[in-house]
């Protein structure tokens, strides 16, 4: 059967929609594989979204080291330090007043506690980095302080009385994508010393 001409080229037209779709297609994918990173400090690594920041500042208490700082928002120096008399007072606190609409923070911090144990921590029990771990959700739990919506708190026994914690605040909208995401990061973490 013959097709008319304006038949054949309207096909032709449609051919050439699908596959420059099909190839928009593929590139999205493409795309949203190269949107991961890869952080790696010492034991502890994890891909997280390549828009949230790693800003690293110091940010030492007496059982608390806090290894790195993610998110959307730039961050300022948490810590204000003062000198008198030859001494130096730190105070530390949020590294951002109010956390942008849609942002994400997280909080990466290596503690020790005398006689601390994984089971005095609130949260759901579960496997992180195949170690003994808790995983909280509170809203708008402690990131309340900085206009987020909700709190999720991920905490891993790494031997004896030392553990690590992720703390991640998250804001609406898209406050689900944000804790998608930082589920993700949480599933992804490594951490290569032996096991307790």
């Amino acid at each position: 059967m013959d097709i008319p001409r304006h038949a054949a080229a309207w096909v032709g037209t449609v051919l050439i929609l699908l596959a420059a779709l099909s190839s928009c297609g593929t590139g999205a994918a493409d795309s949203g594989a190269a949107a991961l990173a890869t952080y790696h400090n010492g034991p502890l690594s994890f891909t997280y979204p390549s828009k949230w920041r790693p800003q690293p500042y110091q940010n030492i208490s007496n059982f608390t080291i806090v290894i790195t700082y993610l998110s959307t928002d730039r961050l300022n120096d948490p810590c204000l330090r003062t000198t008198a008399a030859g001494a130096v007072t730190t105070a530390c606190g949020w590294p951002l007043r109010e956390l942008s609409p849609g942002g994400v923070l997280v909080s990466w911090t290596q503690g020790t506690a005398i006689n601390w144990q994984i089971d005095r921590e609130t949260g759901q029990p579960m496997t992180i980095a195949g170690r003994p771990g808790k995983l909280a959700v509170n809203k708008p739990g402690a990131c309340g302080k900085v206009g987020a919506d909700e709190t999720l708190t991920a905490t891993i026994a790494t031997g004896g009385s030392s553990y690590y914690q992720l703390v991640a605040c998250m804001r609406a909208p898209n406050q689900a994508v944000g804790e998608q995401q930082i589920r993700a990061l949480i599933a992804s973490t490594q951490i290569t010393t032996s096991p307790p």
